[in-house]
């Protein structure tokens, strides 16, 4: 079954580059179908793993799909052969939704005391911040104070996700790029173009696209697996608007200027 797929110089080397809260699950879940159904390797990085992922992607013994958050964006060290995709999601909703997610999931980094370094990389001295948070989680952290000082947590947090988001070659002819926002509630267009982009047969398209309805935001809510404290929470488009005070848009705007427009989220900086 599938077997065409395997009949190449090189066997299928493909890669996906993503951002923490912008589709990654998802992605994962569809990913980990199709592997298992054809028999390839399927592996997740995060932002800590570039060495390991590039190790990994210069191994040519099998077919494989990988994932990875996107610290990475140097291409030209992947093997030749390689299929990519990357997606984004407006940053002021990426930042919104980590933030919401990081005060009550339990990933094991966001319960872990801060280290001296990472309170230094989320400038916690600069928030003024009077009581003593010495041993706190991030996520202790994040509800303990306003949500104004959470999200300029959220948002020094976030400060790297988004500098390599600007420094993205977004004309990249063998990455395919993807949309939050176009993807959402038009799952099947648009993943039918990316399987084709990734080279599929027909086969493998068909039941590959089983998953994506399988998984897609509509149907994990018809389950009631959305909403309130469930890592899919609304997937509301410009939630930003409700949480990002004027003094915070200001703040955004002074860190990453220029983000939002050549994202082409914005025409200019006066939002």
């Amino acid at each position: 079954m599938f077997q065409r797929l395997k009949k190449q110089n090189n066997p299928p080397l493909i890669v996906h580059f993503g951002y923490h809260k912008g589709m990654t699950v998802y992605f994962m879940r569809i990913f980990l179908k199709i592997t298992e159904k054809v028999g390839w390797h399927f592996e997740r990085f995060d932002i800590t793993d570039a060495d390991r992922f590039l190790h990994e992607a210069k191994q040519h013994e099998t077919a494989k799909i990988l994932m990875i958050d996107t610290v990475f964006h140097d291409t030209n060290q992947l093997p030749r052969h390689f299929i990519g995709s990357h997606i984004i999601r407006d940053p002021r909703d990426l930042l919104v939704s980590g933030y919401n997610y990081h005060k009550w999931c339990t990933e094991n980094w966001v319960l872990e005391p801060l280290s001296g370094p990472m309170q230094n990389y989320l400038r916690l001295k600069d928030l003024n911040i009077k009581s003593d948070i010495s041993g706190f989680s991030y996520q202790e952290l994040l509800n303990y104070v306003d949500q104004e000082t959470g999200l300029t947590i959220e948002l020094n947090h976030r400060a790297e996700s988004f500098r390599y988001m600007k420094l993205w070659n977004y004309k990249n002819r063998r990455i395919m790029e993807l949309r939050y926002e176009q993807i959402m509630g038009n799952e099947i267009e648009v993943f039918t173009r990316l399987f084709r982009h990734y080279k599929f047969n027909k086969e493998l398209t068909s039941k590959s696209l089983e998953f994506v309805k399988m998984y897609s935001f509509e149907n994990q809510k018809k389950q009631g697996y959305t909403g309130e404290k469930q890592h899919l929470s609304k997937g509301n488009i410009g939630q930003w608007r409700d949480s990002f005070s004027p003094a915070f848009k200001d703040l955004f705007k002074e860190r990453h200027q220029g983000l939002l427009v050549k994202l082409g989220y914005e025409n200019d900086d006066n939002w």
